[in-house]
């Protein structure tokens, strides 16, 4: 039997090493944050919305529902983004880094800027899939025609988090997540439901975030671009 001189004893016994845990969770963390703070995002946009009705928690249940959908996409694509991003960036090749991001910037925007056509259009057939009553359908068409919008934007926003994240910048994805996720658009909903008092209005809460993130996103990307020079 030979003995093989690239295996170690040590590396055949489990155990915890700080440093490497404090890497991973680096890079995990943001992702970790965005699904905690969902559920918590909800409840309060829920406690707001119920001062109106219980009828427009329901109609943001529905475009939470179908705002998942349409973001399926940019999952799909963050999962597969990141390994691109991280090998070429480790083997030196910057400029596939560089066309892989605007790439998946590019093919988002414009599938996402697609869809907001689509629901602008036809926000009443949603609806209709959730057998909506009269009410909710006022309510409704109102709050899809406003929230589609945040489409573009929000889809931009989560490909540029997640290269970030992917690239050892973990910190910049962590602040757009935190703003996007909660304090802007809990503030959002806050603010014009006591300013305006209205129903009709309070929806524009969601785009407002979105564009207010994006923009957001944009500057912490120019940065991440100089950290990194690509």
């Amino acid at each position: 039997m030979k003995y093989n001189e690239e295996v170690r004893q040590h590396m055949l016994k489990p155990g915890f090493v700080p440093a490497e845990a404090m890497a991973i969770l680096r890079v995990g963390l943001p992702s970790i944050i965005t699904m905690g703070l969902s559920s918590l995002t909800s409840f309060m946009i829920n406690q707001i919305l119920l001062v109106y009705s219980t009828t427009a928690t329901a109609v943001y249940g529905v475009w939470m529902k179908l705002q998942n959908f349409c973001y399926m996409p940019s999952f799909g694509l963050n999962n597969g983004l990141v390994p691109v991003l991280s090998y070429n960036y480790g083997i030196g090749r910057k400029d596939r880094v560089h066309e892989a991001m605007k790439l998946s910037v590019s093919a988002i925007g414009i599938l996402m800027v697609t869809l907001m056509i689509i629901f602008e259009i036809v926000p009443g057939t949603v609806l209709t899939m959730f057998n909506a009553g009269e009410m909710m359908r006022e309510i409704g068409m109102v709050c899809l025609r406003a929230c589609v919008l945040s489409l573009p934007f929000g889809a931009v926003s989560m490909i540029l988090s997640t290269s970030m994240q992917a690239l050892d910048h973990a910190r910049y994805s962590f602040v757009i997540n935190i703003m996007r996720q909660c304090v802007l658009l809990i503030g959002s909903f806050f603010l014009l439901s006591r300013l305006t008092g209205s129903i009709r209005m309070i929806w524009f809460a969601v785009p407002f975030t979105e564009i207010v993130t994006f923009c957001l996103s944009l500057l912490l990307y120019r940065q991440f671009r100089k950290h990194l020079n690509i």
